[in-house]
């Protein structure tokens, strides 16, 4: 029996029928008839107004052991500052850009994968040792260990 479940309306998440809905009028589950697919009823959400980040990883702060979380989605890391651009801001590491990488993170076939873009050229992402090339992504894996700046990072998904 398939676990039943729906997609969010706001996040895109694909949340159990047990989660915390905003509407619980409208969580009843309703079979399409295939017995492999449950449909929700309505327009159910799991997010309140507006909607919230569902989060996919973790970059942990080396040196502060700091955890910052990284949601679905795209995007962008950089330095914790006020002129700053970043979607995650991460440290006040004068080193780091403001913009440093983007972090792309997906469902894909029941995986939560995280792909990771350095964007410049003359201010590399260091994955795990390696300088990498810029606007070429990366697939992470648990317990990469990303350089931006002189800020150390390891990936968790």
């Amino acid at each position: 029996m398939a676990k039943e479940s729906f997609l969010c309306k706001n996040c895109k998440y694909n949340a159990p029928f047990g989660a915390i809905l905003t509407d619980l009028s409208v969580a009843q589950p309703v079979s399409d008839g295939s017995n492999n697919r449950t449909k929700v009823k309505g327009d159910a959400s799991v997010c309140s107004s507006p909607p919230t980040k569902v989060v996919a990883g973790h970059l942990t702060a080396i040196s502060t052991g700091e955890r910052i979380d990284i949601p679905f989605g795209t995007n962008t890391l950089g330095r914790n500052s006020s002129d700053s651009n970043a979607t995650v801001k991460l440290t006040r590491d004068k080193f780091m850009s403001r913009v440093h990488a983007r972090i792309v993170v997906q469902r894909v076939e029941g995986r939560i994968v995280a792909q990771v873009t350095s964007l410049k050229a003359d201010n590399p992402v260091v994955l795990n040792g390696k300088i990498m090339p810029a606007n070429k992504p990366f697939t992470l894996k648990q317990g990469d260990r990303l350089q931006m700046g002189q800020s150390v990072f390891f990936f968790t998904p």
